[in-house]
Parts: structure tokens; sequence; C-alpha cells
């Protein structure tokens, strides 16, 4: 069975080619840099022509879509491209040649919340977010078979920086001081990249269709920074609260699986 994914060279896309490279499915990897390597196919996805033209000869029997412009302050062609149109022209192939879409996507097509579940408002504050929302919108419109799953933070060696605590981590083996500035006893419950890419295998092992949430431990700011500090050996992260008022958000864990305790992933990092 063929699965064509995208982002396959990114944090998450190689966490879940660790995951089903043993599997019975073959992998064929859309990669941004010309390879001339087997199972893995250049595809430049903001342009159109190509993806579609790369479908009708890959042939795909499922799509795993975790290719994303992120972009946090700015709207930008990219990222409509990227977010919105390929996820478009995903769930139409998909529909019309009864194929299975699992696409990856973000709480922050909620926006800002304490609580991110199936009884969220889709209020998206940025272009971002937006562009997301408007992807996921013509999947579900579609009316093919699909899986999106709404992540948080996710974490890991090598993870990016735009998560405060991936700064953290990657920068185990400094021994220059890292001051962490927020309010320190907020909860969060991001999730091990590892976990992440489970998730994802477990859906398409068991066909879960639908819109699911995922996140990890529930865990404060000041627990997790100790428990670095702790396993590497460290004292260099120091504590700046810079806000009275406890700022949680929690993703509600809808994906139903066993997923690792934060200090159980900081030592596998470790």
């Amino acid at each position: 069975m063929n699965i064509l994914i995208t982002g396959s060279t990114g944090f998450l896309g190689q966490a879940l080619i660790r995951e089903i490279k043993d599997s019975k499915y073959k992998l064929q990897l859309i990669v941004r840099k010309r390879q001339q390597r087997e199972k893995k196919f250049f595809c430049n996805l903001e342009n159109i022509k190509k993806v579609k033209s790369i479908l009708n000869v890959l042939k795909p029997e499922i799509i795993i879509n975790l290719a994303a412009e992120i972009n946090f302050s700015k709207k930008t062609k990219k990222m409509y491209t990227i977010n919105t149109l390929v996820p478009k022209i995903f769930a139409q192939y998909c529909k019309k040649n009864n194929k299975y879409l699992i696409h990856a996507s973000t709480i922050l097509v909620n926006g800002i919340d304490t609580l991110y579940s199936h009884q969220s408002k889709l209020k998206p504050f940025n272009y971002y977010g937006k562009s997301k929302l408007s992807g996921e919108k013509f999947i579900v419109q579609s009316n093919c078979k699909y899986t999106i799953i709404r992540y948080g933070g996710i974490f890991g060696k090598n993870g990016p920086k735009h998560l405060g605590i991936n700064k953290l981590i990657n920068k185990k083996n400094s021994n220059k001081r890292i001051l962490f500035s927020g309010s320190i006893n907020s909860m969060r419950n991001y999730i091990y990249v590892k976990d992440a890419a489970k998730d994802i295998a477990k859906c398409l092992k068991l066909k879960k269709y639908g819109i699911y949430y995922s996140g990890g431990q529930i865990i404060s700011f000041k627990r997790m920074l100790n428990i670095i500090n702790k396993k590497f050996g460290k004292k260099n992260i120091l504590f700046k609260e810079n806000s009275t008022k406890n700022l949680d958000q929690i993703v509600k864990n809808t994906i139903q699986f066993k997923k690792r305790a934060f200090s159980k992933a900081i030592d596998d990092i470790k």
C-alpha cells in the first residue's frame, strides 16, 4: 500500500518515518530538494500544477500531509498555498479516487483558550491559524475519508524553536545561563514528537476518521524546567516570573493511547 508523505524531512515527518518504516506500507516521500534517491520525490508544494501531476503519477492510496508554512506574525502567499490550497487538492484527489487523507493541524484554529476540545470555538487570531482552518474546511467539505489531528506544542530533540521548551532542550549542552520568562505555574500538555508520530500511526492502522485533539502529560512550566535541569545535570535554566496570573492551555487528548510522562520523554532525549 503506497503512502505519500509531505513534510517528510521535518521534525514530525522524520519521527513518523521511523515509526512506520518497518510496516507493510510503501513510503513515497515528498522532499523540498532534488534528490536522486529511491522513494524520494522532489515537489515544490507552491507549484499547484506539480502537486496535481505528482498525485497522478504516484497514485498514492494514503496521503499523510505534514507540510506547513508557519509564520505567527504576518500573512504570506506561500502560507495560503501550503496550508490551504494543498490540503484542498489532496482532499479532492482522495474523494475522487476513494483514498484516505491524514492531515496534521494545530490548536491555533481555535485561537487562544484554556482548554482545547471539540467544544472550543473556531476563532484563529493570526493568519497561520486562519490558513490552517481554511485547509481543514476544504477537507471536511470534500467528504473524503480523512483524519485531522490538532496538535498543540510538539517537543523533542531539534524541535522547532518557536516552542520555548525546545529552545531549552536544544541548549542542554550549553554552559550559558538560560532565562525563562513567563508565568511559571501555568500548565501545558505539550506532546513528545515520538508520541505525536504514534498518533498518526494509530490512526493509519485503525482508520480513525474525523477530527481529533492530541496532547501529553499536564504539567507546569516550573516542573518542566526543573526536570530538564535535573535530567541534564545543569542548573543553568533560571526562572523569571513576569505574570501573577496563570495562563493554562490544555489540549484534551481524544486519541486514546498512553502518552509518556514528560520526565520519560526527557530521559529518551537525553
